[in-house]
């Protein structure tokens, strides 16, 4: 029922809440609108694509909150063109329309996608290398529009347990029908109600978490555990929200296997640890911002290695480089193919 609500500074979260879980239920219409972002006086035709989507428990949240302004402002003055968008947000106090709630967030994550592949050209937007990315429950959204298949996704949103008509995952928000290729996941402490998903369709990810985080479990766990009381033996956490499987069990998945992954474990942190009691973006922000980039560069560069010992022999690692430029300092080449 709504695609953005922001805490006020005088109010808490809790007050904030409360009067907006009664207009939950109330369905409508709504424009889902997103803020593009591209480098100032760029040239180029194809630019690689960061999508980032913000958190709030799926209540609250809006694309210019002030860590995906600066997220997206640093991505572009690096070369990228950088998405915030806003999606669909709102439930009732009960599982199944929480877990509809993700779902809704999850189809207009396809939808945007689908929108900036069909629009690539305008945008100058590089099909072939798209990521997508976001914090909490934008991550949520951003890994699930990824790796969960209508087969996993929640039964709750299917007809047959739900008078509603939810439809696919790609079946809401447009009617556009291109194809959208992900190479690559920013994951900012969310997590995933199926860890198979990930074998299923591994892809590169790079993955922050607080260890101590109590709302999204860094491990296998259910989210906002403080529901549980003081001694954590209550069980109002598993009433309402589904076990997850946070960013050390992804992370334990993909290793040995061939994905470009890492995990900064951001040790004895709580949720969403990037801003101060003033609200200000502070040095882990910063730190994310720096591994975030290094990551995306080092997935977007081809690896140049040495082929054998003895006259230096090099060549691309990567099959889907179709031809190399090839400079060399320090010596002479003395012939070439498209990769060596």
């Amino acid at each position: 029922p709504w695609t953005s609500l922001s805490i006020p500074d005088d109010k808490s979260y809790a007050q904030t809440l409360l009067p907006y879980v009664f207009k939950a239920s109330n369905q409508k219409d709504l424009d889902l609108t997103m803020d593009i972002y591209t480098p100032r006086g760029d040239s180029l035709t194809k630019r690689p694509l960061v999508v980032l989507i913000q958190g709030g428990a799926f209540f609250f949240g809006d694309k210019r909150e002030s860590e995906m302004i600066a997220q997206c402002s640093h991505l572009a003055s690096l070369g990228y063109v950088a998405v915030s968008l806003n999606y669909r947000m709102g439930f009732e106090m009960s599982k199944a329309s929480i877990q509809r709630c993700a779902f809704k967030s999850i189809q207009d994550a396809h939808a945007a996608m689908r929108f900036l592949s069909h629009f690539a050209e305008k945008y100058r937007i590089d099909k072939e290398w798209m990521y997508i990315g976001g914090s909490s429950a934008g991550s949520i959204t951003a890994m699930s529009m990824v790796y969960m298949t209508d087969e996993s996704r929640p039964k709750s949103t299917l007809k047959k347990h739900f008078a509603g008509k939810f439809g696919s995952l790609n079946s809401s928000g447009n009617s556009y029908t291109d194809k959208v290729k992900i190479r690559g996941l920013v994951n900012m402490w969310g997590a995933l109600y199926e860890i198979d998903d990930v074998i299923a369709h591994p892809i590169s990810i790079v993955s922050f978490h607080g260890t101590a985080d109590k709302v999204v479990p860094c491990y296998k766990g259910y989210p906002f555990v403080q529901l549980n009381g003081k001694n954590g033996k209550g069980k109002l956490s598993s009433w309402y929200f589904d076990e997850m499987y946070g960013s050390n069990e992804i992370h334990e998945v993909l290793k040995g296997k061939n994905v470009h992954h890492k995990f900064y474990p951001l040790e004895d942190m709580d949720h969403a640890p990037w801003k101060g009691g003033d609200r200000k973006l502070n040095e882990v922000y910063y730190f994310i911002q720096e591994k975030m980039t290094t990551f995306l560069y080092e997935d977007l560069v081809y690896d140049v290695k040495l082929k054998k010992k003895g006259l230096g022999s090099y060549h691309v690692t990567s099959s889907e480089v179709k031809r190399s430029n090839w400079e060399l300092q320090g010596g002479v080449i003395l012939s070439q193919s498209p990769n060596e």
